[in-house]
């Protein structure tokens, strides 16, 4: 199901289909590049023995997108190629920075 964050009403049904793929399929490990469906999977994940990693939007080069500020307290490893959106936040929920993939 495609979901996005203006259309509230399909995130519900995504996450039960989230969460029957995690179920069925078991991973050890989610990767999601943005967007609500993938903010959807962390946030899931977060109550799974499932480690997680968002690597936030190329397209958004003055701030983290709003999936990425949603994600980024729950995600095992945040993750943005640039370097003016990288945090230290000492508390083990920093926004790494590790070059361009450009």
């Amino acid at each position: 199901m495609d979901a996005a964050s203006d259309s509230k009403h399909k995130l519900i049904p995504l996450a039960f289909q989230l969460l029957w793929i995690f179920i069925k399929e078991r991973p050890t490990a989610i990767i999601s590049t943005g967007a609500a469906p993938g903010a959807i999977a962390i946030l899931l994940a977060k109550f799974l023995p499932i480690k997680t990693i968002w690597v936030d939007s190329i397209a958004n080069v003055s701030v983290l997108s709003r999936s990425g500020r949603m994600v980024k307290k729950h995600a095992d490893l945040v993750m943005t190629q640039w370097e003016p959106l990288s945090e230290r936040n000492g508390d083990g929920r920093d926004v790494i920075y590790k070059g361009s993939i450009l």
